[in-house]
């Protein structure tokens, strides 16, 4: 599946004009220390939201991590923090500044259809859907760079964009 959704990124971004283009995965290397927990790994949802004034890439991370708080009977705790993100072109978060978005309810939610930032869903299954944005473009004076996100959502009733534990967003720079 992960092939899948890779092979539908690498055709979405050369559709966007960048002729033989690498792609980079955006995120965030220190998510346990932003958290201060790992129970069973953390989740993380990268969505980039285009190009700050230097020609950096903007955007947010969303980490969380569920632990168990004791014996039978007891509720998990759920740890989770947003980040404001910003990426040099090789990926690197430059920058991580606690902040949380303004919800967009387009981003999911909506079978198929995913709004203005994922207007193209592929199904894969009833419930196993992959969508991926139309890219934002900046010419950066070394070439043309391109920011996408992808969301694949897993269980797509339950997947929106203020509940994305069904959702597995991931934001890519291609570059030239």
């Amino acid at each position: 599946m992960l092939k899948k959704l890779s092979m539908i990124m690498s055709a979405a971004l050369l559709a966007a004009g960048s002729s033989n283009a690498a792609s980079v995965s955006l995120g965030v290397t220190d998510a346990f220390a932003q958290l201060g927990a790992s129970c069973g790994g953390i989740r993380q949802q990268d969505f980039a939201t285009g190009f700050d004034a230097a020609g950096n890439v903007a955007g947010y991370v969303y980490l969380a991590t569920t632990c168990s708080t004791g014996g039978r009977g007891s509720r998990p705790r759920t740890y989770s923090k947003w980040l404001a993100v910003t990426w040099n072109l090789s990926g690197v978060a430059i920058e991580e500044i606690a902040s949380v978005p303004a919800t967009d309810p387009s981003a999911g939610g909506t079978r198929g259809a995913g709004g203005t930032n994922y207007p193209d869903c592929v199904p894969l299954t009833l419930n196993d859907w992959t969508c991926y944005s139309v890219p934002v473009t900046e010419s950066v004076s070394s070439g043309v760079y391109s920011i996408q996100d992808t969301l694949h959502i897993i269980n797509q009733a339950a997947c929106s964009a203020t509940n994305t534990a069904y959702c597995a967003y991931r934001a890519f720079l291609g570059t030239p």
